[in-house]
């Protein structure tokens, strides 16, 4: 039996849907790391084999840089938590929304690259998977 180690994540909880991005790109890391297909097979066969290793190469490239890529809330400034919460009472408190333009362009921006991420991923995600059938030795 085969197990996946994935490398990519530490210990612990991760939610399944982004586990995946990571269980996949680890198999194509294993891949190219492990079986060295630029070492056994003819990318030059054919246009399909061609575009198929463009593909491996590329699609490994942007997994290594992602990887390394900037947490999009990095430069968003923590709010102290006695600027969120109102008392109400004892047992009882409020969210107090933030109403500082710098905070709040700040956290614009971080979800506006949150959602870049999120399509490069889904991307890369699909061009794995249009190619998964290349993915042998």
């Amino acid at each position: 039996m085969k197990r996946l180690e994935i490398h990519s994540v530490e210990k612990g909880y991760l939610d399944p849907c982004d586990l995946m991005i990571h269980a996949m790109f680890q198999i194509l890391v294993d891949y190219v790391e492990k079986e060295n297909p630029f070492k056994y097979i003819d990318w030059d066969y054919d246009e399909q084999h061609k575009h198929s290793a463009s593909e491996i190469k590329s699609l490994y490239k942007w997994w290594k840089e992602r990887l390394v890529r900037k947490d999009p809330y990095e430069d968003v400034p923590d709010r102290p938590m006695e600027d969120m919460f109102k008392k109400i009472s004892e047992n009882l408190v409020q969210f107090v929304p933030c109403e500082d333009p710098e905070y709040l362009e700040a956290l614009d921006k971080a979800g506006e690259l949150e959602e870049q991420y999120d399509r490069e991923d889904k991307e890369n995600m699909h061009r794995l998977v249009e190619i998964y059938g290349c993915l042998w030795t």
